[in-house]
């Protein structure tokens, strides 16, 4: 049964359930792609080249169902508007290709240059980062990283790393990396507690 969408996201609901009814099963960013046009698609695309991205995911290449896309989507619609978050994300992610379709705003062009930053001095410091368990957190990743880029930081390498390990080792951080990471009250803790401790904070 199809959810009652709001209007603005009512053609990616109809495209989603007709081409996924089919014999192949399109993944959500790639439907995206399709239905939001504009320079946002190219731009994120252009992002998920970043220098060190691909090592920081653990890929030899990109993502053939685009989750790789998807994950640089998902800290640009996050990128200094976590505070305004709802579920679902699927929705909060699909607001965000059309509001930012043109990609001209000035917190998508501050986010376009922030994003490599940071993707290349956190692989450049950290070996196989945000990996709690072994695997690739996304929950981790998106809230140390939003902190760095949403923060002024000028702080060493070493202080960085130190702080890295501080965030990733904090119980309070682990538990809103775990379980319901898309609830609207423990993803923005986590962001929260990443920004607290990467700032200098103690907790």
């Amino acid at each position: 049964k199809q959810l009652k969408p709001s209007n603005r996201n009512d053609s990616v609901f109809h495209i989603f359930e007709r081409l996924n009814t089919g014999g192949t099963q399109l993944k959500p960013q790639e439907i995206r792609n399709a239905v939001y046009r504009g320079e946002i698609v190219n731009k994120l695309q252009e992002l998920n080249n970043a220098d060190g991205w691909m090592n920081i995911l653990g890929l030899k290449k990109k993502d053939k169902n685009q989750k790789d896309v998807e994950l640089v989507l998902r800290l640009l619609s996050l990128y200094k508007r976590h505070a305004e978050y709802e579920k679902p994300m699927l929705k909060f992610l699909n607001c965000s290709m059309k509001d930012e379709s043109s990609f001209n705003s000035e917190r998508a062009i501050e986010f376009s240059v922030r994003f490599p930053l940071v993707v290349a001095r956190i692989s450049r410091l950290i070996q196989r980062p945000f990996r709690p368990k072994g695997v690739l957190n996304s929950a981790s990743l998106e809230a140390v990283m939003l902190a760095l880029m949403e923060s002024e930081l000028d702080i060493s390498d070493a202080e960085l790393t130190e702080r890295y390990h501080r965030v990733m080792n904090n119980e309070e951080f682990q538990r809103l990396i775990s379980g319901s990471t898309t609830d609207a009250l423990v993803l923005k803790g986590r962001i929260d507690v990443a920004k607290r401790i990467m700032d200098g904070g103690v907790l």
